[in-house]
């Protein structure tokens, strides 16, 4: 075999276009799923106005973005995955109620389970590391990036219940005005949805949701219970659970939301007090570790400085 095939270089070459090529097939997929959002917006915006020749380009660019994506998300993931259930409701609990979501996930996953240790490995053979380390760090990068798209699924999913755990109080406190200025459940939830748009987007979309289904023919229980279990937070449950033993049993609907508005302000007023009394102790760590040595070293430090200058005289 020719010596040139075992040069470091060359297998640094190769890993760089094997690198460059994920990369940008990476690059097409998100460009090819930005253009399409674009035009789907597009064509629901002139509501039934056609073309022919770019309706032909997108849908034959959709269905070759498709074949890719299906592809790639089934090196990471069996077929029956793609489909489960718990699956669209972790996604649909971020916002993401696309058919497309589990795909594009999986396939994320699976270009940078293998695009980050391709990126990694002329770093790892240009530090000369030995050809059990450089495996290994292989390994490593593959796991990191197996696990990074979970972690950003997590922290979407965190920041999106915050949010709207924020926004519910104001808007039981809009629910109870519309319910006593005399509107009904179905009329009082689309007119908050629209109401809270601008304070919490994501409850407002969450609560328009709920109104389409109950206009769409769906019982008002069951439109809420979706609701709850849509959102993942468990204030929503709480309130839906309230709507619905208010509904089933004929309870004043406003004296019942006057309640839990109330009990939802002490419960921000506790979860405030909760925070600031867990300051103390998230600031013990970095006073302990970053602040107390900068302020030894400049109290001790002169005194050291001149304790040693007179023991190096004498």
């Amino acid at each position: 075999m020719s010596p040139y095939l075992n040069s470091p270089s060359l297998i640094i070459a190769a890993a760089a276009l094997a690198a460059f090529v994920a990369m940008a097939l990476l690059t097409v997929s998100a460009a090819g799923l930005l253009r399409e959002r674009r035009m789907t917006e597009r064509v629901r915006n002139l509501a039934g106005v056609r073309s022919g020749g770019s309706g032909a380009g997108l849908q034959f660019e959709s269905e070759r973005l498709s074949r890719v994506l299906n592809a790639l998300s089934r090196l990471s993931a069996p077929e029956a995955a793609l489909h489960d259930s718990e699956l669209r409701l972790r996604f649909a609990r971020l916002g993401w109620r696309g058919a497309r979501a589990p795909i594009i996930y999986h396939a994320g996953k699976t270009l940078l389970t293998l695009g980050l240790p391709l990126l990694a490995l002329p770093l790892l053979l240009r530090l000369g590391a030995g050809t059990a380390s450089v495996w290994a760090g292989c390994l490593a990068f593959a796991a990191v990036g197996y696990l990074l798209p979970e972690l950003v699924i997590s922290w979407l999913g965190s920041r999106r219940s915050a949010a709207i755990r924020e926004g519910l109080p104001d808007m039981i406190d809009l629910l109870l005005v519309c319910v006593e200025s005399g509107l009904a459940l179905d009329a009082a939830i689309n007119r908050v949805s629209r109401e809270i748009a601008a304070r919490s987007p994501e409850l407002s979309e969450e609560f328009h949701l709920a109104g389409l289904e109950i206009r769409a023919g769906a019982r008002r229980i069951d439109a809420l219970r979706n609701l709850a279990a849509r959102s993942g937070v468990e204030e929503v449950g709480n309130l839906v659970s309230m709507l619905v033993q208010s509904e089933r049993f004929g309870t004043s609907l406003g004296e019942a939301l006057r309640v839990h508005s109330e009990f939802m302000r002490v419960r921000r007023t506790q979860l405030a007090e909760e925070m600031a009394a867990k300051v103390p102790l998230k600031i013990l760590f970095p006073l302990i570790l970053l602040i107390f040595p900068a302020i030894l070293v400049v109290i001790i430090g002169p005194a050291g400085i001149q304790v040693a200058t007179l023991l190096v005289e004498k």
